[in-house]
């Protein structure tokens, strides 16, 4: 759970408080300890490789093929480094093979000179990368800063030749960093004149021009809290390149944050509801029956935003020549203008959601549904169901005994999961009818559906519709961008970070052909906007299209006749003693920690408290349940790190341990009663 990486990340004592070796009674000072790595000052320029080889390496239990002959030239020496850091990389990912030449690149115009402090410094056109004077400390102030902030992960803009990468792990042990690095060349020799640190643990690398890279070494961290490191001159020198990151940088931010609110408002209601749907966990079909199945058949995704109105008139004719997939707010407007749809795709935990299914009947359709959805979803339609693989710890446990499920993209939306449902299928092109991820019309949703109708129906002369309407728009900092029309829609933060979503699937998949039919709607690079004539003109398909639905529904609904999974009440008491173990060693993390800040105040010996913790420690990350409890620790969490990371003093980390420790026991806790409701009152127990 984090608490020994937090004692950990503030060197505290021995590995926390242990008083030095040479101290003697209690009055002695706290010794502060690091986990040993590679500091500034150990690194050798590119004159002193042998010395470096000779001195350094050996001391740690390493070594580096530096030729040392009488006839070694400062190639042979570059060359020795690139090969080890080289081969470093590939380590870590297999990927760099392809990206680095089996070579040093040649230094080219690139001129590499001793500053003043004997550390290699570089220059580039005319202009210094690093300090002529001591680029080590010059990297040290700059990443100095960022001790007092809080901080989940950190990017780094620019690697050089690796001051900064250096100084902020040599800081921050265990906080997660990107090293973004536009220029290979550059990257290339900046291995081969110093050595890597030897701590990369938590490191990734975004190597080359292409922000695709950038985006995916993002989309691995917590950027919640992601802070940036801009040395200067390197950002100047690729500035363009680097306000694309920027952009990157404030959309995930933005779209963690949205995610933390998210997790805030419907964590609970999320492991209520996974509790509830156990026996669909069980005994449903996955997610794995999808791939292929309508492979070579185009897709019309039917999502309910403002224009899908004007796409429902001609979907008796587009269904004709695609597989309909529709959300859960789009079944109402599908059904009424006379349409089942094939698949309907409902992934929302909450009740005030699945009213968009009040008396709706789909006949023929199959539903793709996630574990987490609310339980009403499931008797109120009551069709074949295909489940995917729940996002959360309590379904991934779940599943690691009942067998998983099948992952579906989840972009925030049931739009995104509707359109990776197409993809997983095998269609090709996904038509998107009613994507808007906006406001056209200064609409929020098509006419006919569930939200559009209470706004309406709840709307009284104090309140009118349009001024619910309103409020819902301005609730997210809403702004113009360009629509496809090549006008402009009012857009917000929510839905940019579905924007985001649709656009890196675009690069990612770049064989699944999507269009959007919403000219209205927001402008997507990689989903070029077609006009509706363009789908009317596709083949007539429905005849296979059915044919192979038919066999679909039919496989799903062997599966649920024949399956026979383990019994839920056998999962439930399996969870429920994996749960009150972890409480009973979180409970005992929460007494130590209160006897270890006696301790420190009185100045006494606190060893064998901390003994005890790492063996509190190492029980909780063995414990099954760690992670389940864990989901709900988020605010817990969220303070530890806005506290910032410098040095504290053992008082403190010892508080921030209690609290940890104090997070997982009530989160423990608020899982017992959730389990034991399952329990009392059976598959009803969500947000029914």
């Amino acid at each position: 759970m984090g608490v020994a990486a937090l004692r950990t990340r503030y060197a505290l004592v021995s590995d926390r408080c242990v008083p030095p070796a040479n101290a003697c009674g209690a009055g002695a000072a706290v010794h502060m300890l690091r986990p040993q790595q590679t500091t500034a000052r150990e690194h050798a320029h590119l004159l002193s490789y042998r010395q470096f080889a000779e001195r350094v390496l050996p001391s740690r239990g390493l070594t580096l093929a530096v030729p040392t002959g009488p006839a070694a030239t400062p190639m042979d020496q570059r060359a020795a480094v690139y090969a080890s850091n080289r081969s470093r990389l590939i380590a870590i990912d297999g990927g760099f093979g392809a990206v680095l030449p089996p070579q040093p690149p040649p230094l080219g115009d690139l001129r590499v000179e001793a500053a003043r402090s004997g550390y290699p410094t570089l220059e580039i056109g005319g202009a210094w990368l690093h300090s002529r004077y001591d680029p080590a400390r010059e990297a040290a102030k700059l990443v100095e800063p960022l001790a007092e902030q809080p901080m989940s992960a950190a990017i780094l803009y620019g690697m050089g030749l690796g001051y900064a990468l250096d100084a902020f792990r040599e800081a921050f042990v265990d906080v997660p960093l990107v090293v973004v690095e536009p220029d290979l060349d550059l990257f290339g020799v900046a291995l081969s004149l110093r050595p890597l640190p030897l701590r990369l643990d938590g490191v990734s690398f975004a190597v080359g021009a292409d922000p695709a890279g950038v985006a995916a070494a993002l989309s691995a961290i917590p950027s919640r809290q992601l802070q940036v490191i801009r040395p200067r001159a390197f950002y100047e020198r690729h500035r363009d390149f680097w306000s694309v990151v920027d952009a990157m940088v404030a959309q995930a931010a933005s779209r963690a944050e949205i995610n933390a609110n998210t997790l805030r408002r419907f964590g609970v209601v999320w492991v209520r509801n996974l509790l509830a749907n156990l026996d669909l966990v069980v005994n449903a079909p996955g997610a794995t029956t999808l791939p292929g199945r309508f492979a070579g058949l185009p897709a019309l995704v039917l999502a309910a935003g403002p224009s899908l109105a004007l796409v429902l008139p001609q979907l008796r004719r587009l269904r004709r020549g695609m597989l309909v997939v529709a959300v859960d707010t789009a079944l109402g407007p599908c059904m009424r203008h006379g349409v089942d749809p094939d698949l309907v795709v409902v992934v929302d935990p909450q009740y005030w959601n699945s009213r968009h299914l009040d008396r709706l009947r789909p006949t023929q359709a199959l539903l793709v549904s996630e574990t987490s959805t609310c339980p009403r979803v499931f008797r109120h339609l009551p069709m074949p169901t295909v489940m995917a693989s729940s996002l959360f710890p309590l379904g991934r446990y779940f599943e690691a005994i009942v067998g998983a499920k099948g992952e579906v993209g989840a972009g925030g939306s049931v739009a995104t999961t509707a359109w990776d449902v197409a993809r997983l299928a095998g269609c090709s092109p996904i038509v998107m009818a009613g994507l808007d991820l906006g406001f056209p019309g200064n609409r929020t949703h098509c006419e006919g559906t569930f939200f559009e109708e209470l706004r309406l129906a709840e709307g009284v002369r104090s309140r009118p519709a349009m001024t619910a309407a309103f409020d819902y728009q301005y609730s997210a900092e809403p702004f113009r961008q360009p629509a496809n029309d090549g006008g402009s829609v009012m857009t917000d933060r929510r839905m940019q970070v579905y924007r985001s979503w649709f656009e890196s699937q675009a690069g990612l998949y770049p064989m699944t052909e999507t269009w959007n039919v919403s000219g209205g709607g927001l402008r997507l690079d990689g989903i070029p906007y077609h006009a509706a004539a363009d789908a009317l003109a596709l083949p007539d398909r429905r005849e296979e299209i059915d044919a192979t639905l038919a066999s679909l529904r039919d496989e799903v609904e062997r599966h649920g006749a024949t399956h026979a999974g383990p019994d839920p009440s056998e999962l439930l008491d399996a969870l429920h003693s994996e749960l009150e173990e972890l409480l009973q060693v979180a409970q005992r993390g929460v007494a130590l920690t209160d006897r270890l800040a006696q301790t420190l105040s009185e100045r006494a010996d606190p060893r064998a408290l901390i003994r005890q913790l790492d063996t509190i420690d190492r029980q909780i990350a063995d414990s099954k349940a760690s992670a389940i409890a864990g989901f709900l620790m988020h605010e817990v969490i969220e303070e530890t790190q806005a506290s910032g990371h410098s040095r504290k003093q053992g008082a403190d980390v010892v508080a921030a341990s209690h609290a940890l420790y104090r997070g997982l026991v009530e989160s423990a806790e608020l899982h017992l009663r959730a389990v034991a409701r399952r329990g009392k009152s059976g598959s009803r127990s969500g947000d029914s």
